[in-house]
């Protein structure tokens, strides 16, 4: 598969990195796409947002978090990942 066409957004990122019902199949798409998978800097965002609330309903350590947090911003550091810039337009689109 191309991964030009595939935009990891949040709900695919936190199952890729902890155990959720999702994970096994997340994963196997994963790693079934090309190299690299597009994110957006709203997906790192919501990402640490979503961390936030797992520990704050003891879903998730405080140390938990931080190696979530720590292993994506590596896989974001080897290529595995790469941040496409979104316009304005967008994100009102989104919303709407």
């Amino acid at each position: 598969m191309n991964a030009a066409n595939w935009y990891l957004d949040t709900s695919a990122l936190l199952p890729y990195y902890r155990n959720e019902p999702a994970t096994q199949s997340v994963q196997a798409f994963l790693s079934s796409l090309a190299r690299p998978i597009i994110i957006s800097d709203l997906t790192e965002v919501e990402a640490a947002s979503a961390l936030s609330r797992l520990v704050r309903s003891d879903e998730l350590t405080e140390a938990q978090a931080g190696l979530v947090e720590q292993i994506f911003a590596d896989d974001v550091r080897s290529g595995l990942f790469v941040r496409i810039s979104v316009a304005r337009k967008t994100f009102q689109q989104a919303q709407q």
